[in-house]
């Protein structure tokens, strides 16, 4: 998982943490989360390309519904709330 994130981010993380996973019916596969440490506010190596955009932000940016997010009940969406929370 470790090279997956920098490959996609082009940062470095540690203290990686599986939280949980939930059926992707899009696929057939498996939507899989954790949560990680970096210290690299800038990619620090090139990316696969593979998203668009890599984007930190802050929990008021969040409280003040500025960003447009994963639907409730998705497992994006409760990895945001209980960060967002904690």
């Amino acid at each position: 998982m470790q090279r997956e994130a920098q490959e996609e981010t082009g940062r470095t993380i540690y203290d990686l943490r599986y939280q949980r996973s939930q059926p992707w019916p899009y696929s057939g596969s498996i939507m899989v989360g954790f949560t990680a440490t970096t210290d690299d506010e800038h990619p620090t190596m090139p990316t696969d390309g593979e998203l668009s955009e890599t984007r930190w932000v802050t929990r008021d940016e969040l409280l003040n519904n500025t960003l447009p997010l994963p639907g409730p009940g998705s497992l994006a969406a409760n990895l945001i709330h209980e960060w967002l929370h904690q």
